[in-house]
């Protein structure tokens, strides 16, 4: 019997154990960024260029999501949209749900604002991104305008 997504992070047990996997990756991004600015890696060198790109001159829908990181990480909210947008929504419901749960947390339960898993999150994303990738790569056929160059 397959479940769904929702039966599988519908009960306390599964939000108590997403929220520790958004602990866990919030401890290993802040790690990985020190570890970056620290000792100035430069991470480019390991990044794969998109054959999807190569291969169609069209952009696949995860191209420019490092650029949207990095401008991201620098403080620069709108380019980092113009980059790739799946970026910008995944860390504002990830803010949301860790800000949420944390304060439900605290306050032993008692301000039930914790945000809870729901399918409609997934579908969102993929609607974005799936929008952003037909019109950037209509903006770049039709206009020769790209969306990539700042």
């Amino acid at each position: 019997m397959i479940r769904s997504l929702k039966e599988i992070f519908m009960n306390t047990d599964n939000d108590k154990m997403l929220y520790q996997i958004g602990l866990a990756l919030l401890i290993l991004a802040l790690f990985t960024i020190s570890l970056i600015y620290l000792f100035h890696i430069h991470y480019e060198i390991f990044l794969f260029p998109c054959l999807f790109h190569k291969l169609t001159g069209l952009y696949c829908p995860g191209c420019g999501g490092t650029r949207s990181v990095h401008a991201l990480l620098h403080g620069h909210p709108l380019v980092s949209l113009q980059y790739n947008p799946i970026v910008v929504y995944c860390v504002c419901i990830y803010i949301c749900y860790m800000f949420s749960n944390t304060i439900e947390i605290l306050s032993k339960h008692k301000i039930k604002i914790g945000m809870k898993y729901r399918d409609c999150y997934i579908w969102l994303g993929l609607i974005l991104i799936l929008i952003f990738f037909i019109i950037r790569n209509i903006l770049l056929i039709a206009f020769h305008i790209d969306l990539t160059i700042i």
